[in-house]
């Protein structure tokens, strides 16, 4: 199994406590970390990253600071593309939304919310295949 973090970004409070509870229940909650804004996890990534590492980002797209196309224009300049992985976690079923998501390579899926346990073991499925 690959090393990896989970991070889970969100505005939401609540969405951030089941999404820790549901990753603990399907048993791919080895390293999860939450952050309230695309500003955090990018600050997080830019102090603590390691080539060792594989990062799952669970991203929100409306979000205060720092949103999440914003984060996802920020990132794409940065030297974490090979060992980062997006997928957009969302209220939104905005077609322009999910086709805007597609331009970004790092974009490995869009979720609609809720995600509950069966969003989240499809990540892990797709990720451990």
């Amino acid at each position: 199994m690959k090393n990896y973090r989970i991070l889970v970004v969100d505005d939401d409070a609540i969405f951030l406590m089941l999404t820790e509870k549901f990753l603990e229940q399907i048993n791919f909650n080895k390293y999860v970390q939450k952050f309230t804004n695309g500003k955090k996890v990018l600050d997080y990534l830019e102090e603590n990253y390691s080539s060792d590492e594989h990062y799952i980002v669970l991203l929100d797209l409306n979000m205060p600071v720092m949103n999440g196309w914003e984060f996802l224009d920020t990132i794409k300049d940065k030297a974490f593309d090979d060992n980062l992985d997006v997928y957009i976690v969302t209220s939104s079923t905005d077609r322009s939304d999910i086709e805007k998501s597609k331009t970004y390579s790092i974009v490995k899926g869009y979720k609609s919310k809720p995600l509950g346990i069966k969003g989240l073991s499809e990540i892990k499925d797709e990720y451990l295949a």
